[in-house]
């Protein structure tokens, strides 16, 4: 994937956000937790470019994925070099790679770097962000300059910035689906190009016309990939205002306040854009912000801080950096959301679309096999293949059978989805920067040869992956592989996800049965299963009442506590937290005017994915707030969760809060749930005017009865209008206890 920001504020300004500033507003960073760490941030690193040592020895500045890269002689964006890497050769789970051929890095730092260390990374390479809520630095860097990178004082450890997921999903949508019972969409209005599809199901256009609300005095910030820099677009941002999907000067509808751009990135899809249009279809009246989540975990993390700090109420994303968000505790970005939730934002951000099911004919027909987790690591033997291709390090697999029949590998009945494309992601039982194990996920034919080995692109993380082609569809077989070293003799529980974000890819799992210890199907991770994140799952608005069958589902558990500022492991929660994800299902294939192909005998652009169900649910959250100002974005979450309707669930292992949580979301009955906003008390009417003072009085040279009731007069209505003011300022910061700022 080639990318490059275009728009992200200068190194120094960026660095602010760690040294005291705000590049938003100036105000607020200084709220952020401060990082701390080693006393001694200038201790030498180990030499990066040296043969890698010993796999029981401290690991080394470079993940291992990167010492590989700063070994390989291939151009970064060559096929070649996604081959050694295992990772895709472009899109998701692919080196992000600019023009240059420079490639993403994230460099982790003991301590808040300070100037001369900024400019140290300046010189070597392009700041692209500056984490606010970690010692983390991102860099455009050429693979030659990494051991330089990993020598710069004070530099702990250097990850590789894989290309995120957006929750868009590329599955090919007919043109109405078998059962769709939903209402026809309400015509298309006048000053519209197309219809608000969803309006009618989540009664949205009813919820507008009930309680004369569309959003206004609410801002929403949108983060995803870009807004308005895709090399081939159907249409532009400025033919969506004309179009009247978007606002901006000359919206024929009337909504004229611009979408606000404060960081985009190129070589996107524009998903922000088609975001921003379902946002405002549904709250046409709110304040749109769009802040990029590219080119990493820092960046994305910049963002959130970014749009609070702008003033957004309630922000709502739909990334993942699948590869380096931990599964079992809340990261980097979970940090940067609770800045938000401190400051009142109501967070929202999609589920993914990694969940798989069984096809009928196989044995786990009817069960979710998208996921598959166990409470611990049960060695066995690994198959000669992936013996040999671990060389010269040991190595074990996990029993995925019995102790009286051991199976070494969990088989798998996978497509080729006519791109070839399959990837997984493992994260294991450790807290980051406490990894002392290392275990990968792989991949085998039927026959039982070698296909992939996963890399560790963050040695921080306790996260392994891998990206690839399968070249046939048919048999294979997943490998959960341990290194045998001193410092990993530990059993560990681990997850594995298949991301390749098509249902359908994984058509059947072998070891498909949940037991004691072993929980097949969940595939939420990374921040969207934090507890301050309204998690949102899919429904096509013509099949309404049963999930997608790529909405990724839950539940999710967390063993360790947040990550901590300081790079110290967390420690064990008292006991595994467990919580039912996602908490609610919002509608998605309404049409945009440019994005996804077109499908089916209308030619409409159809946006599909969790990526489009949770804007809508942003934009119901916006006439929720406009609707009931005094109500906390904490009770605004318990409205939209509290009043969904019933849903099928289709799965035979999965509870139905773990498929579609509480429902479907309903803004006429959420409105209808909260209070509405105080009406104000009635201005009492002035008191009669005084009797003249007679002239004789006046002649006295003493103040006259009427002069005082006329200076007292003046300085009410001075008053007044200052009272007026202060009420104005009032109603447009009424949510100041959520975050409200200006821009």
């Amino acid at each position: 994937m080639r990318s490059r920001l275009l728009t992200v504020p200068a190194a120094i300004a960026l660095a602010g956000l760690l040294l005291g500033g705000s590049a938003a507003s100036g105000a607020a960073a200084t709220e952020l937790p401060a990082p701390a760490g080693s006393t001694d941030p200038g201790a030498a690193p180990a030499d990066p470019g040296a043969a890698p040592t010993d796999p029981g020895a401290a690991p080394t500045v470079l993940s291992p994925q990167l010492e590989v890269l700063a070994a390989t002689a291939a151009a970064p964006s060559s096929p070649e070099t996604a081959a050694a890497l295992a990772v895709a050769v472009e899109g998701t789970g692919s080196l992000q790679v600019d023009e240059a051929e420079r490639v993403s890095v994230t460099a982790t730092f003991a301590a808040a770097p300070d100037a001369i260390q900024l400019a140290a990374l300046a010189g070597l390479g392009e700041i692209a962000a500056v984490s606010p809520v970690l010692p983390r630095v991102t860099v455009w860097i050429a693979p030659a300059d990494l051991a330089s990178l990993a020598a710069v004082p004070g530099v702990t450890s250097i990850a590789t910035d894989l290309a995120p997921s957006v929750g868009s999903s590329g599955v090919v949508l007919a043109a109405v689906p078998a059962g769709a019972t939903a209402p026809a969409a309400a015509p298309v209005a006048s000053c519209r190009s197309i219809p608000v599809d969803v309006d009618p199901v989540l009664h949205s256009d009813e919820a507008r016309a009930r309680f004369g609300v569309d959003g206004t005095g609410v801002t929403v910030g949108v983060i995803s990939d870009s807004f308005d820099t895709s090399a081939k677009p159907a249409t532009t941002a400025a033919q969506d205002v004309a179009l009247g999907v978007l606002p901006g000067p000359g919206n024929p509808c009337g909504f004229t306040e611009p979408v606000v751009v404060l960081n985009d990135a190129a070589g996107g899809t524009d998903e922000g854009r088609a975001m921003a249009q379902l946002l405002h279809g549904v709250a046409p009246g709110a304040r749109i912000l769009f802040s990029t989540a590219e080119p990493s975990v820092s960046g994305f993390a910049a963002s959130i801080v970014q749009l609070t700090d702008a003033g957004a109420d309630v922000i709502v994303d739909d990334v993942n950096y699948t590869t380096v968000e931990p599964m079992y505790q809340s990261g980097e970005l979970g940090l940067a959301i609770d800045y938000a939730t401190e400051h009142g934002v109501l967070y929202i951000s999609a589920a993914d679309n990694y969940n798989e099911y069984g096809w009928e004919g196989n044995p786990s027909a009817g069960h979710a096999i998208g996921g598959w987790a166990t409470d611990a690591f049960v060695p066995m033997a690994c198959p000669e293949t992936v013996v040999a291709a671990a060389a010269p390090t040991a190595v074990d697999c996990h029993n995925f059978g019995t102790a009286a029949e051991p199976d070494a590998t969990n088989g798998i009945l996978a497509e080729n989805n006519g791109l070839g494309e399959f990837s997984m992601v493992l994260n294991w039982g450790e807290p980051v920067n406490g990894v002392t194990a290392r275990i990968r996920p792989g991949l085998v034919t039927a026959a039982g040869a070698f296909e992939v080995l996963g890399q560790q692109p963050d040695s921080t993380i306790p996260s392994a992956a891998f990206s690839g082609s399968l070249p046939d569809a048919g048999l294979y077989g997943v490998v959960v592989v341990r290194e045998l070293t001193d410092r990993a003799a530990i059993t560990p529980g681990f997850k594995f996800v298949f991301t390749e974000d098509e249902s359908g890819t994984v058509q059947g799992l072998e070891h498909y049965v949940s037991g004691e210890g072993v929980t097949v199907g969940p595939n939420i991770f990374g921040h969207t299963a934090d507890e301050n994140v309204l998690s949102i799952g899919a429904a096509d608005y013509r099949t309404p009442t049963i999930a997608e069958g790529f909405s990724s589902v839950g539940p999710v558990k967390h063993l360790f506590g947040a990550v901590q500022t300081d790079g110290s492991p967390s420690l064990p929660l008292p006991e595994p937290v467990t919580r039912a994800k996602p908490e609610l299902t919002s509608l998605d294939a309404a049409q945009t005017s440019f994005f996804s192909a077109p499908a089916g005998p209308d030619g409409a652009y159809r946006f599909s994915g969790t990526s489009a169900a949770s804007p809508n649910a942003a934009g119901v959250a916006a006439l929720a707030l406009q609707h009931s100002p005094q109500s906390s974005a904490d009770e605004v979450k318990a409205a939209l969760k509290g009043t969904t309707s019933a849903m099928t669930n289709p799965y035979l292992n999965l509870t139905a809060a773990d498929v579609h949580g509480t429902g479907l979301l309903d803004a006429l009955a959420t409105l209808e749930a909260l209070p509405a906003a105080p009406v104000p008390a009635p201005t009492p009417a002035p008191a009669p005017s005084p009797a003249p003072v007679p002239a004789a009085l006046a002649a006295t040279g003493v103040e006259s009865v009427q002069a005082v009731h006329l200076a007292v007069m003046a300085t009410s209505i001075t008053a007044l209008g200052s009272l007026a003011l202060f009420a104005g300022v009032l109603g447009l910061r009424r949510h100041r206890r959520r975050g409200s700022r200006g821009i």
